[in-house]
């Protein structure tokens, strides 16, 4: 949740939901990003922490637990996040993984080992100079000519969008083609749920019903918003926006005059 306090006590239950006991390792991890349909990233199994995965413990102050949990049952486990002092201002995010491994057998009759990670999201948000920011970035395009000289085509806009502020952020796109002749066409995609600080998430759009006439523009507008769950600040998040220069040539008009 987002309610800070230096020292918090809290837990979580694991559950095995197959028939046979299996072993569980349970431990707290960083995320280093999410998707753009907000699911979250997180560490690898052989990186180390160093921000709110590496604040939680468990009793005694272990960073690591490993129990094996009978089929169809589930346990409670108790864990603290002790936020330090140079905690930064801002939404740290990572979570709270169990680690299990299953033994299969594969297509050529072979015993292997699968290993799952299920995970619950920590969010904290440390008090201070807080700031909600996003930026579009890194824009670029291309155009899918018609096989008919005088249908129309599509155009493809891929951007960047980067949390450059420190909490959370989702994210509203629109992307807009302008050409010559006013000619103009608008796609609103899906919203993107999350983006955490100092965070990049890649966005790609298609814009279709577009006549290959020559210059155009790719228009990128997004609106900020706010996670759900997310305390929202006092003042709006501002909107971002960018954009970059498209071109289409009338190939296949060409060819039909050429032809002719």
């Amino acid at each position: 949740g987002d309610v800070y306090k230096r020292q918090i006590q809290d837990h979580v239950e694991i559950a095995n939901r197959s028939a046979q006991s299996a072993a569980f390792s349970i431990y707290a991890t960083d995320a280093s990003g999410t998707s753009s349909s907000g699911a979250l990233l997180l560490l690898g199994s052989s990186q180390k922490s160093t921000d709110i995965g590496a604040w939680a413990s468990f009793a005694g102050g272990a960073k690591q637990l490993s129990t094996i949990i009978p089929g169809k049952k589930a346990i409670i486990v108790a864990f603290t996040l002790k936020v330090p002092p140079q905690a930064t201002p801002g939404d740290h995010t990572g979570a709270m993984v169990a680690a299990v491994g299953v033994e299969r057998k594969n297509a050529a009759g072979e015993n292997v080992l699968e290993n799952y990670r299920v995970a619950v999201p920590l969010e904290l948000r440390v008090p201070g100079a807080l700031a909600a920011k996003l930026q579009v970035q890194s824009i670029s395009t291309g155009f899918s000519d018609p096989l008919n000289p005088f249908g129309t085509g599509s155009a493809t806009v891929s951007y960047t969008l980067t949390n450059t502020g420190n909490v959370r952020q989702s994210a509203t796109p629109a992307v807009k083609i302008t050409g010559p002749f006013v000619q103009s066409a608008t796609v609103h995609p899906a919203q993107v749920p999350v983006v955490l600080p100092g965070d990049s998430v890649r966005v790609t759009a298609n814009v279709s019903g577009l006549f290959p006439d020559g210059p155009m523009t790719a228009h990128v507008d997004v609106a900020s918003g706010w996670p759900k769950g997310t305390i929202p600040l006092a003042n709006a998040a501002p909107a971002a926006s960018g954009n970059a220069p498209l071109f289409a040539f009338p190939w296949s008009l060409l060819g039909l005059i050429l032809l002719l």
